[in-house]
């Protein structure tokens, strides 16, 4: 895995605009169908909230991909002050790029 590309490649998709943070958020977008082509998971969730996103995942047929970046990590790449369990990413060809990355 190279940090710095998949790191970067998340802040790209934040600027555009491209993904949706937390698990709350996530999982919700996943349920109403609204485009999600990728959901990736930080290292340092608890079982529970891993548990949840995979099976959401699972059950709609989404990709997901548990990371080796922690929550702070993965805020921090995407510009957010608080912790972020989760990204989904919403377009096709970030998710690739990131997918290549990996």
């Amino acid at each position: 895995m190279n940090n710095d590309k998949i790191l970067g490649m998340l802040g790209l998709a934040a600027r555009a605009r491209k993904i949706t943070a937390g698990t709350e958020i996530v999982t919700e977008r996943i349920k109403s169908g609204k485009g999600v082509k990728l959901v990736l998971i930080a290292s340092d969730v608890s079982e529970n909230t891993f548990k949840k996103i995979v099976n959401c995942c699972e059950y709609y047929g989404i990709d997901h991909i548990s990371l080796q970046y922690t929550q702070d990590e993965l805020s921090h790449a995407i510009g957010k002050m608080c912790l972020t369990s989760s990204v989904a990413i919403m377009d096709r060809n970030f998710a690739e790029a990131v997918k290549r990355l990996i």
